[in-house]
């Protein structure tokens, strides 16, 4: 059973956890990503791109933490990738 639903950009394409708390959805026809707290389930930031975001991938974990320090972006429709 779902737990609840969180209100994102306009066509979410794919969702990519960044680490156990939060979680960043690609938005496509909203040319945006939604950066998403799992643990409140709302919105905590919004980042504009250029043409169709599609998927996102992390690298570079930080030595302390653990967590993802880098964000890499498809935007299929401006054929590049946005860090």
């Amino acid at each position: 059973l779902p737990l609840g639903s969180i209100p994102v950009g306009l066509d979410p394409a794919s969702v990519r956890f960044r680490n156990a708390s939060e979680a960043w959805v690609a938005n496509t026809i909203s040319d945006s990503v939604s950066v998403v707290s799992v643990t409140s389930r709302c919105v905590t930031a919004s980042f504009t791109l250029p043409d169709a975001p599609a998927d996102v991938a992390f690298a570079d974990p930080d030595p302390d933490t653990g967590a993802w320090r880098r964000a890499f972006v498809s935007c299929s429709g401006a054929n590049l990738i946005q860090v």
